[in-house]
């Protein structure tokens, strides 16, 4: 474990049932007084969370961020994956480790994007181990326009060639304002720039049955989304949080922001709003 001021940093793996390794990174709070689960987004990893880790941990949370299977440096192919809830299940597992090396029965949870929705996901079926759920952007719409017929098509050609890849980036420009992490975004060697129709086709699965459960949700939750995200629409994050039926729940829109809050100009406010959420547990 390396240090960083007061936070201790560590990565290592654990094996997940089908035998694949995931690989994980830990933000270690000295003076700990919880710790938070995160789960990023679709093609990036753990490693783009490193200011998120250090801000927590100096404030007494410890952040545990594994990279997702067929991500960053876990094993599983690149971009692919069999059925969107094996996304969900590896981080039942993950977060059954990380309760059980640390005896602490409940955690927060962060995610980002196709983080967010999976992190949704997991508190529908595993809410009696979470505290809270934090999202950002969290992936339930898209601003692409998928007609019925492209639909039918994709839906064919997973089925036919589910590891097929083909380029599938995000325009790194609608990501933030900020130019410095645009660049390093688009010349990361652990973004892949090739995704599968499969992916996308379980992701967009995933979208409508989130949002068709929204009221099912027990979890309180914090919802933040960038008023000017050209991705995942702002609009899709205040359906799903209208339809919740718990009493804690808060939804803030950040107006100016594109998709990556937590790497916008002016992220301190956001990094601000999650630790006095953290901070009201």
């Amino acid at each position: 474990m390396s240090t960083s001021g007061s936070v201790g940093i560590m990565e290592s793996k654990i094996q997940v049932n089908d035998g694949t390794k995931l690989f994980y990174r830990v933000w270690k709070s000295e003076d700990e007084k919880d710790l938070i689960i995160g789960v990023h987004g679709y093609a990036e990893h753990s490693g783009r969370y490193h200011h998120v880790g250090e801000f927590l941990a100096r404030n007494g949370y410890s952040l545990y961020m594994m990279d997702l299977r067929g991500h960053g440096r876990s094993g599983g192919i690149s971009g692919y994956i069999r059925n969107f809830w094996q996304f969900v299940d590896d981080l039942d597992f993950f977060v059954d480790f990380i309760r059980e090396s640390t005896s602490i029965d409940k955690v927060f949870m962060l995610g980002h994007s196709m983080g967010g929705l999976i992190s949704i996901l997991y508190a529908l079926d595993h809410g009696d181990k979470l505290k809270s759920l934090i999202v950002s952007g969290p992936a339930l719409g898209t601003s692409v326009k998928v007609s019925v017929v492209q639909r039918i098509l994709l839906s064919i050609i997973s089925r036919i060639k589910p590891k097929y890849q083909v380029p599938i980036t995000i325009n790194p420009n609608e990501l933030t304002h900020d130019s410095t992490i645009a660049d390093e975004y688009s010349r990361d060697p652990l973004v892949f720039k090739k995704g599968t129709i499969r992916l996308l086709m379980e992701m967009l699965k995933a979208m409508n049955f989130a949002q068709q459960n929204a009221q099912k949700l027990r979890v309180p939750i914090l919802i933040l989304h960038g008023g000017d995200d050209k991705i995942v629409p702002p609009e899709s994050s205040e359906i799903f949080f209208n339809n919740l039926e718990i009493e804690r729940k808060k939804r803030v829109v950040y107006p100016g922001f594109y998709h990556e809050i937590l790497n916008e100009i002016g992220k301190e406010k956001v990094l601000e709003e999650i630790l006095d959420w953290l901070n009201s547990f």
